[in-house]
C-alpha cells in the first residue's frame, strides 16, 4: 500500500518519540539550578523583610512621635524572625524545586516541541527529532537559569550568612535572649551593613561573569576551582576594607570581625558557585 512521505514520517515520528527521552543529566542540571533559584529567591524575600525591619528601627529612633520603648522589643523579635525565617524558606523551596522541576522541564519541553510541530511539515519535524531536538531543547532551557541560579543564592549568602554565624555565638556563648540578638543585628547593620552591600555586590558580580564566560563558549572561569576561590578571597579582601570604614571610630574591631565571620563563608562559597558552575556546563555539553 502506497503512503506519501509524510505519512511516512509520521510514523517514523512515533517511533523517535517513544526513544527519545531528556538526558537524566539534562534534567539533573537543570532540577539544581531551578532549585537553587527557588532558594535564592525565598531567602533574599527573608532579607528584604529583615533589612525593612532595620529601617523601621531606625525610623522609630530618629521620629520623636514614636515611642521607643514601645516598638523596641518588637521590631527586635521582627528582626530574629525574618533571619530565622530565610533559613526555613531556603532549604524548603530547594527541596520543593529539586522534585518539581523535572516535571515543569517535561511539560515545558513538550509545550516547545508543539508549537514547532504546529509550525512544520512532518518531515522538517522528523529531521528534528532525530538530531535529538528533546535534548536541545532541555538544555537550552537549563542554560537560561544559570546567571540566576548562581546570583541569587551569592547574595541571599552574603545577606544572611554573616549574622547566621552570629546567631550560635550570641545566643549560646553570650546567652542573649532572642531580644537582646535583634539588638545585635541592629547594631551590626548600623555599623557594617555596608559591608553586606559590598559582599553582595561582588558576588552578583562574581556569577554574572561566570555565566557569561561560559555563555561565550569560553569557560575561563569554570576551569577549575581556583578562580572561584581566589574571587572569593579577593570578595574578602574588599569586604574587609569596607568593614574598616568605621574602623578608627571603633579601634578596628568592625574590621577583624568582618574578616573573622567572613573567611568561614566567603571563599568557600565563591569556590563552590565556580565547581557548580563547572560540573553543569560540562554535563549539558555532553549528556549521557
Amino acid at each position: 500500500m502506497y503512503r506519501d512521505h509524510d505519512a511516512a514520517a509520521r510514523i517514523r515520528l512515533d517511533e523517535v518519540a517513544a526513544s527519545h527521552s531528556i538526558s537524566p543529566d539534562v534534567e539533573r542540571v537543570y532540577a539544581r539550578r531551578v532549585a537553587r533559584i527557588w532558594a535564592g529567591s525565598g531567602a533574599l524575600f527573608a532579607a528584604a523583610a529583615l533589612v525593612g525591619s532595620f529601617l523601621v528601627h531606625l525610623l522609630v529612633d530618629v521620629l520623636p512621635m514614636l515611642s521607643y520603648r514601645v516598638w523596641h522589643d518588637k521590631l527586635a523579635l521582627t528582626l530574629v524572625g525574618a533571619l530565622a525565617a530565610a533559613w526555613v524558606l531556603a532549604p524548603l523551596l530547594y527541596l520543593v524545586g529539586r522534585v518539581l522541576a523535572p516535571a515543569l522541564l517535561r511539560r515545558a519541553v513538550r509545550q516547545r516541541l508543539a508549537q514547532l510541530h504546529a509550525d512544520s511539515t512532518p518531515l522538517e519535524e522528523l529531521a528534528r527529532r532525530e538530531h535529538d531536538a528533546v535534548n536541545a531543547i532541555a538544555a537550552q532551557r537549563a542554560a537560561r537559569l544559570e546567571r540566576a541560579s548562581l546570583t541569587l543564592p551569592l547574595a541571599a549568602v552574603a545577606l544572611l550568612a554573616p549574622l547566621s554565624l552570629h546567631a550560635p555565638i550570641a545566643l549560646l556563648a553570650f546567652r542573649c535572649g532572642p531580644e537582646a540578638f535583634g539588638d545585635w543585628i541592629n547594631l551590626s547593620y548600623r555599623i557594617v551593613g555596608h559591608a553586606h552591600l559590598v559582599l553582595m555586590l561582588l558576588g552578583v558580580h562574581f556569577a554574572r561573569r561566570l555565566a557569561d564566560g561560559l555563555a561565550r563558549g569560553d569557560g575561563a572561569e569554570a576551569q577549575e576551582s581556583r578562580p572561584g576561590a581566589t574571587a572569593g578571597w579577593h570578595a574578602l579582601a574588599w569586604t574587609t576594607l569596607a568593614g574598616a570604614l568605621p574602623g578608627v571610630v571603633f579601634l578596628a574591631v568592625p574590621p577583624i570581625l568582618v574578616f573573622i565571620t567572613g573567611i568561614v563563608f566567603v571563599p568557600a562559597s565563591f569556590r563552590l558557585a565556580a565547581n557548580a558552575s563547572r560540573r553543569e556546563a560540562q554535563l549539558l555539553r555532553a549528556p549521557r
